[in-house]
């Protein structure tokens, strides 16, 4: 008799499709974009120093450490305080999951256990695009001629399990909610029966 096998479907949390920018950046201490909008995700983290961030009609600091989520066709600017001089990660992509929207106006501090998915995705966009320094009038990536095999999905795969891993942390508390322990299922059985 042939064994029958259940070929699990994988679900696809967050289904990123395309990468728009990857930038590392060591701003002057007077620094200031004129800022933007597009129909994409841009997530800003500030390595070193502090940064100003406009998002909309708000505008706030990010301090070292800290970073932020620019949901599509928002307006946003970013800029040096004056004071001290930022680096500045920010990678872009295109995801259009329901589960994006936890991310909306989605300020962060950046956790120990997250900073190796910034390190790799800089590392293999480095080895897979052509990536100017400090130009922030980068619109999109040129691919290398010698890049590394695979490097793309790598970079996707890091940016995926990095907001994976932020989504965990924000939901932790909601998950524990949803998910029942083994004597709330017995005192709803119990109920139940009686």
């Amino acid at each position: 008799m042939k064994a029958v096998y259940v070929k699990h479907q994988i679900a696809n949390l967050i289904p990123i499709s395309k990468i728009v920018t990857i930038h590392y950046f060591e701003f002057e201490k007077d620094f200031a974009s004129k800022g933007e909008s597009h129909d994409f995700w841009e997530f800003v983290y500030v390595d070193k120093g502090a940064a100003v961030v406009t998002a909309g009609k708000r505008e706030f600091s990010l301090k070292q450490g800290e970073g932020y989520f620019h949901k599509p066709n928002e307006f946003h600017a970013i800029r040096a305080n004056s004071v001290q001089a930022p680096n500045v990660f920010i990678v872009s992509f295109v995801c259009n999951a329901k589960s994006m929207d936890v991310f909306k106006n989605k300020q962060i501090k950046m956790q120990p256990k997250w900073k190796p998915y910034i390190a790799a995705i800089i590392e293999e966009g480095r080895k897979t695009f052509y990536l100017p320094f400090n130009d922030p009038n980068l619109k999109g990536l040129c691919l290398r001629e010698d890049a590394v095999v695979g490097g793309q999905q790598m970079i996707r795969t890091y940016l995926e399990q990095f907001l994976i891993s932020v989504l965990r942390s924000e939901t932790k508390e909601a998950e524990t909610k949803i998910f029942p322990t083994r004597e709330t299922m017995e005192n709803h059985l119990v109920s139940e029966i009686l």
